[in-house]
């Protein structure tokens, strides 16, 4: 079952808050339309307004995912607007029993983006991510110590800052030849992953892009 709301810039709190406990019931996929500002998805300390009662901060929403929505597996963020930055910590922990109920597996984020916020999905129990071609910069430990098996990297990414893919469960990634800069410790080097290195990006590589528990002849 899909819920579907549909938003303006800033009315995404108000509109979480009004929402009936049957509204999302049963409901597994939660799809977002309409204008977000970056604000909407900002990391906060407002934790009380979903009465976490967990000392995370993250975004109102995946407070609120951890704390009421329990059931649904998807967030479908492609017919967004407006949203240019996916905060620090915004969906931290999503799937950690400790803080809170979240099921979610899979995020779909809009065209637009140009940068995930270190830690954004960190900690987070996401199988799959679908990024825009938009995106330019993913920070750090974005998908560290998550459960992230797959995921294609655009063309047009730059940057993958320090601990990026650390302790995911990638087994195959491929760095498009657009990355200019790969941070130490950034790439899954558990499970024995494929590397696919595009263009010129092998230089870019050394030990340190791996942690301790690789190494590379």
């Amino acid at each position: 079952t899909t819920l579907t709301l549909n938003t303006n810039a800033g009315g995404l709190t108000s509109l979480l808050q009004s929402l009936p406990t049957t509204a999302y019931e049963d409901v597994t996929t939660l799809k977002i339309e309409g204008t977000l500002s970056n604000d909407d998805l900002k990391q906060t300390t407002n934790n009380e307004l979903f009465n976490t009662g967990y000392s995370i901060q993250s975004s109102i929403l995946g407070n609120w995912l951890r704390s009421y929505a329990g059931g649904i597996t998807t967030l479908d963020l492609s017919a967004v607007n407006g949203v240019t930055i996916i905060s620090e910590m915004a969906f931290y922990g999503c799937g950690i029993s400790s803080l809170g109920n979240s099921s979610l597996k899979k995020v779909i984020l809009p065209e637009g983006v140009t940068t995930i916020g270190d830690g954004a999905f960190s900690f987070a129990d996401i199988t799959e991510i679908v990024l825009p071609t938009t995106l330019k910069t993913i920070g750090e430990i974005v998908f560290g110590y998550t459960d992230l098996s797959t995921v294609t990297l655009p063309q047009g990414l730059e940057t993958i800052e320090d601990c990026a893919f650390m302790y995911s469960a990638i087994t195959t990634l491929i760095i498009p030849s657009s990355v200019i800069s790969i941070g130490d410790d950034s790439l899954p080097s558990n499970n024995n992953p494929t590397i696919v290195l595009e263009g010129t990006t092998y230089g870019l590589l050394d030990v340190e892009k791996f942690g301790d528990s690789m190494s590379m002849e």
